[in-house]
């Protein structure tokens, strides 16, 4: 298969622009990397710093995402400082620069929490982000917020109710943009399991989307298409990926700061030089090994 990039072509579609396209629209992925236990001779994880990840569409266009991360303490699986309250306030500074107009809706997408951290992100994850809001647009500015948790750790398969064993796998599988939003999901919160990908072997991993916070009271349909529509923005392969391209990239950018923290101080067993060594200085190492001020952090390096 040939393809011919045109300069002139138009890459502008209309779903993109329904969902994704609208002024003033922050999507933001957000994920973390915790320290295993083979990092901490001592086995106590908190005297190592997680890694926070993260992705935003701040720059011009609205579909250009960018990632970068932040090291920060945490105690068992959970932020112990203002780490995602410092990421809101460059992103959304980044934004206005960029944009000319400051956010007036937050989508957040997060990885990585169970339902047993279903309180701590409201209490805190959620109430960093609207510091930050504050501390960058005034008392005055109040966005709306849209926070969703999505996750793959989950036991539910979907499968349709006919399938022939002569078709592939890719056949046999419900197909991409597949929504679930009722009798499985759980009765007290917004939730809905929406299938993005096509699935080449074995049975499909659906991930659960919960929305566990929302002041612009977006409608189910909207919430699930913006989702849908950002699976087909990595960029990487020309098809749609199981999870949002700003939670991956998120994601990557996490490993890429755990692996750069091994790289540059060991990883914590008594065989490394600097094992002995593990409580590290979080404003430190972001100035050592994060992107912050330097010409990575508007770039997006990361496949």
């Amino acid at each position: 298969i040939r393809f011919i990039l045109k300069k002139s072509a138009n890459i502008r579609h209309f779903s993109c622009d329904r969902w994704l396209g609208r002024p003033g629209f922050l999507i933001v992925g957000l994920d973390i990397a915790h320290p295993s236990y083979s990092m901490v001779p001592n086995k106590d994880r908190n005297s190592v710093l997680s890694v926070v990840g993260y992705s935003a569409n701040i720059k011009k266009h609205p579909l250009d995402f960018i990632g970068g991360y932040r090291f920060a303490k945490a105690q068992m699986e959970e932020l112990m400082d203002d780490a995602i309250q410092q990421i809101f306030s460059d992103l959304l500074r980044y934004f206005n620069a960029n944009r000319g107009m400051p956010p007036t809706h937050l989508f957040v997408i997060r990885d990585g929490i169970s339902v047993g951290q279903y309180k701590y992100v409201m209490n805190t994850e959620v109430e960093q982000i609207k510091h930050a809001c504050q501390l960058v647009g005034g008392r005055n500015y109040r966005p709306h917020i849209t926070f969703i948790v999505l996750t793959k750790m989950h036991n539910l398969r979907i499968y349709k109710k006919n399938i022939h064993k002569q078709e592939r796998a890719a056949q046999q599988n419900i197909k991409p943009g597949t929504v679930i939003d009722k009798h499985v999901v759980n009765p007290v919160l917004s939730e809905f399991y929406l299938n993005s990908h096509s699935t080449f072997q074995g049975t499909a991993k659906t991930p659960r989307y919960t929305l566990l916070f929302d002041t612009s009271k977006m409608e189910a349909d909207e919430m699930q298409g913006i989702v849908h529509a950002l699976a087909y923005n990595f960029q990487i392969v020309n098809m749609a990926i199981s999870l949002p391209s700003p939670v991956v990239i998120a994601s990557r950018m996490a490993k890429r700061g755990r692996c750069n923290y091994v790289a540059m101080f060991g990883d914590g067993s008594e065989s490394s030089d600097n094992g002995k060594n593990n409580e590290k200085d979080a404003v430190e190492l972001n100035k050592q090994l994060s992107y912050i001020n330097k010409p990575l952090e508007v770039v997006r390096f990361n496949a």
